[in-house]
C-alpha cells in the first residue's frame, strides 16, 4: 500500500475520532446542563412548596388550637350534664326518685342538645388539623353519639324489648365503646352500666384533651 495512502487513513482516522470526542463531549455537556438546570428548577419548586406548606402551617396553627379548644368546651359540657342524667337515671331505678321523670327526661332533651353541639364542632376542626387527628376526633364521636343514643333510652333499661337491648349490646361493639353488657333483668347490671359509661365519657374526654395538647406542642 502506498505510504500516502496510510498517511491518509491515519490521519482520517484521527479527525473521524476528534469528531467523535468532540460530538461526544457535547452531547455530554449538553446532558449535564440540562441536568443542572432541571435539579435547579426542582430545588426552586421545593423550596416554593415548603415555603407554602410552612405559611400553611403558620395560618392553620392557631386555627387548630382555637377549633380544638371549642370542641373540648363543647365536650366537657355535654359530659357535665350526661354526669347528671347518669345519676338521676341510676337513683330512678333503684327507685329513689322515681317522681322525676319528666326533669330527668328534660335532662336528656339538654344532652341530646349537647351531643349535637359536639358533633358539629368536628366540621371546623377537620379544616385545621392533620387528617389523623381528625379521624381520631371522628373515633370519639362515633363513640358519644352512640353513648348519648343508650342514655335516651336509659330511663327504659329495666322494660326495653330484647331486641332493643341486643341493638344497645352490638352497639357498644361497634362503635368501640368499652362497656359490659346491658342486663335489663338485673338492677345491679344496670347500676354497673351506667357507671361504666360514666368512665367512658371521661376516658373520651380525656383523650381529646391529650389531643389538643399534642397540636399545642407542634409549635
Amino acid at each position: 500500500m502506498d505510504i500516502n495512502n496510510i498517511a491518509l487513513i491515519i490521519v482520517t482516522a484521527f479527525v473521524n475520532l476528534a469528531v467523535s470526542n468532540f460530538i461526544f463531549y457535547r452531547y455530554q455537556k449538553n446532558i449535564d446542563l440540562s441536568f443542572a438546570k432541571r435539579l435547579k428548577e426542582f430545588e426552586k419548586e421545593l423550596q416554593v412548596s415548603v415555603f407554602k406548606q410552612q405559611q400553611q402551617i403558620s395560618i392553620n396553627y392557631p386555627k387548630s388550637i382555637e377549633a380544638l379548644q371549642a370542641t373540648v368546651k363543647k365536650y366537657q359540657k355535654f359530659h357535665d350534664i350526661a354526669s347528671e342524667v347518669i345519676v338521676c337515671v341510676e337513683q330512678f331505678h333503684n327507685r329513689k326518685d322515681t317522681d322525676k321523670t319528666i326533669e330527668i327526661e328534660n335532662k336528656i332533651d339538654e344532652l341530646n342538645l349537647a351531643m349535637g353541639d359536639f358533633n358539629s364542632s368536628y366540621n371546623d376542626v377537620k379544616l385545621y388539623v392533620s387528617e389523623n387527628i381528625a379521624n381520631e376526633i371522628l373515633d370519639i364521636i362515633q363513640v358519644v353519639l352512640f353513648l348519648t343514643i343508650t342514655l335516651s333510652r336509659s330511663l327504659e333499661f329495666n322494660i326495653l324489648p330484647s331486641d332493643v337491648v341486643k341493638w344497645i349490646n352490638n352497639g357498644a361493639k361497634v362503635s368501640g365503646a368499652n362497656l359490659p353488657k346491658l342486663n335489663p333483668k338485673n338492677s345491679n347490671s344496670i347500676s354497673v352500666y351506667l357507671r361504666a359509661i360514666t368512665k367512658e365519657i371521661r376516658a373520651k374526654e380525656e383523650k381529646l384533651v391529650l389531643l389538643y395538647k399534642s397540636v399545642v406542642d407542634m409549635n
